[in-house]
Formats: C-alpha cells, sequence, structure tokens
C-alpha cells in the first residue's frame, strides 16, 4: 500500500501482477490476467481488496 495505490500480487492458476487505485470517481483496478486485460475488475482484483483490509 502506497497513499491510495495498492499493488499485490496473486496466485491464481498463474502469479498475476494487480494493483489498485482510489480514483476520484471510486476504485480503479487492474490485472495482468486475461479478464483485467480486457477491463474487467476480475476476482484477482477482489482478492486484493481483501487482502488490503485484513
Amino acid at each position: 500500500m502506497d497513499g491510495s495505490t495498492v499493488t499485490a500480487t496473486v496466485d491464481g492458476i498463474r502469479t498475476y501482477r494487480v494493483r489498485l487505485d482510489v480514483t476520484p470517481k471510486g476504485l480503479h483496478g487492474r490485472c495482468s490476467c486475461p479478464y483485467g486485460a480486457d477491463g474487467v475488475f476480475c476476482t484477482h482484483c477482489v482478492a486484493a481488496v481483501a487482502a488490503s483490509l485484513a
């Protein structure tokens, strides 16, 4: 965690890199998985959010 940015490595079928940014419009997530490449807020982003709140 660094200010309004969270970066994480999430283990799934492969290891994915996730970046979460808090913006004025809400939470924006990026992931290196195929769904993330399509702009989807994927399950890896959700896992990173959950871990950052724990």
